[in-house]
């Protein structure tokens, strides 16, 4: 699923990477395609900062003498999600305090504002992640405007921002500012 919508996800967190990840933060990636896409751009820039993440395989992408410092959550590991959630990952989670967490989800109903998620399990964990962090983002496919999970983990006036690979629709754009949400 890393692979899935490359070219959107390259842009989207290129966009992401250069404009709010700075050195010396402590950030969370979330188990999601778009974090693992941010992973890859904070190691090819070598960003000094802390990353904090429940998804093994940005593992993968840890190279020799890299400034960025890697603290994995483990727990059980859920491979629809691609990561570790549950009681485990969420006890280890709250151990630790973040500057900035990037969180992916399966949709943002406007009408309401709910983001959800498609597994209970995972939107404990996404909710334990937001308790330690500062600064929230929302990271996502202007599609899943128009999509709804099962579990509600958030609203979106919860995230500082919403990071998408481009503007969406007027009529997104509309319901976004009557709700004073930013959009990168």
């Amino acid at each position: 699923a890393v692979g899935h919508r490359f070219s959107h996800k390259r842009f989207l967190h290129h966009q992401c990477i250069e404009q709010e990840i700075t050195d010396k933060d402590t950030i969370f990636l979330d188990a999601s395609t778009a974090s693992y896409m941010i992973a890859k751009l904070i190691v090819k820039n070598n960003k000094d900062v802390t990353l904090i993440t429940n998804m093994l395989e940005i593992s993968s992408l840890i190279p020799e003498n890299c400034k960025t410092n890697f603290i994995f959550i483990g727990g059980d590991y859920n491979p629809f999600v691609g990561g570790s959630i549950g009681s485990h990952s969420i006890a280890q989670i709250k151990q630790y305090r973040c500057t900035k967490a990037f969180i992916g989800c399966t949709g943002i109903s406007l009408a309401d504002g709910v983001v959800s998620t498609a597994l209970s399990e995972d939107a404990y964990t996404k909710s334990a992640i937001m308790s330690i962090s500062k600064e929230l983002y929302i990271v996502t496919l202007n599609e899943k405007f128009q999509t709804t999970g099962s579990f509600i983990f958030a609203n979106i006036s919860d995230f500082n921002a919403i990071i998408t690979e481009s503007q969406p629709e007027k009529s997104i754009l509309k319901l976004l500012g009557e709700a004073y949400i930013t959009l990168i």
